[in-house]
């Protein structure tokens, strides 16, 4: 079964494609057979892990455009696993709308901070009857705030007296060309 779309990814993509700890990397883009385009995104993601904030693939949450979700199901199917997270061995979360690449979210580094919405509720949960499907739609609304700015101190001079915040790429943003 192919991870879902939460409503809110196509913006939480497009802030993290220019957050200062946001590291961009340019890669071609593979064809051929999904197989093969499966093989060459593992392959392009593992050459471009971030080594300070996790060492494989299953250290991070891969957000990426919903244009590969079929691809990458199609060669989970071929490669006799359940899924897109069984294909490539960590969460999967797609987005719709504009395409800013392939994200790996360090999982250990990153954090989601929920608040209060204007009605004063963190959760808002909705069960609506789906009479077509004989079931319930459950929809759970809330205002969440992505954690995922790093810094650092770097010490100016030798005697550390003189320092400065600095941006710490985090994330790490793959976009195909």
């Amino acid at each position: 079964m192919a991870p879902r779309s939460i409503k809110g990814s196509p913006k939480i993509a497009g802030i993290l494609s220019t957050a200062p700890s946001t590291e961009p990397v340019s890669e071609a883009k593979p064809t051929g057979k999904p197989m093969e385009v499966a093989e060459d995104l593992i392959d392009i993601l593992t050459a471009h892990i971030n080594q300070t904030v996790g060492h494989e693939l299953s250290d991070f949450v891969v957000l990426l455009p919903v244009s590969l979700v079929g691809v990458l199901n199609r060669a989970a199917q071929r490669a006799g696993v359940g899924d897109i997270e069984d294909l490539i061995g960590t969460s999967v979360q797609p987005y719709s709308g504009t395409d800013y690449g392939i994200f790996l979210l360090p999982k250990h580094f990153t954090s989601l901070s929920y608040r209060e919405g204007r009605d004063g509720n963190v959760w808002k949960i909705e069960a609506t009857r789906n009479a077509g499907r004989q079931a319930w739609d459950l929809e759970i609304i809330t205002v969440v705030d992505i954690v995922a700015n790093g810094k650092v101190k770097v010490k100016l001079t030798a005697d550390g007296l003189q320092t400065e915040m600095v941006a710490f790429p985090m994330i790490t943003n793959v976009k195909l060309a």
